[in-house]
């Protein structure tokens, strides 16, 4: 009786996913690498090479059903964290939720949850408009970050 070989879809091939990629081969996994950059590092140690885009959900949900993965994931990057929530309850497979998956890509959302469960965060505004960035940046002394919540 052959045992079927398990197959793992990672969520980027750049050089910040590259460690995934090799170990997962080395723990004899079927490797599929998905990147919207079809130069990316990783596509050269992965059996299957998938030049698409890691937040496109449906695609990235088609070829995980055509390639009948069995665990999907990213690592560090986070917006791929979506499509690994939505694939994975999908697919059925062992993931994070598609909450869990937002509120660690929502940086506004994220504070506040943390602030919620009484984890120290640094002050934040949340601002929608820049009539609402320019209120914020006033009340706040000395030095700011300003960054967008989703990226």
């Amino acid at each position: 009786m052959q045992i079927k070989q398990k197959t793992i879809m990672v969520l980027g091939a750049g050089i910040l996913q590259l460690p995934a990629i090799i170990q997962g081969r080395k723990m004899g996994l079927k490797v599929i690498a998905v990147d919207m950059n079809p130069k990316a590092i990783g596509f050269e140690f992965a059996d299957v090479a998938l030049p698409i885009s890691t937040i496109d959900t449906e695609k990235v949900l088609q070829a995980a059903i055509e390639y009948k993965i069995d665990g999907i994931m990213t690592l560090a990057s986070d917006m791929p964290m979506r499509t690994v929530a939505e694939v994975s309850e999908k697919l059925n497979l062992v993931g994070i939720t598609k909450e869990t998956a937002y509120m660690a890509t929502d940086k506004g959302e994220m504070r506040k949850r943390l602030a919620s469960c009484g984890v120290p965060v640094p002050k934040f505004f949340v601002v929608k408009d820049f009539i609402e960035y320019q209120k914020a940046v006033n009340m706040i002394l000395g030095k700011a970050i300003v960054k967008p919540a989703d990226n």
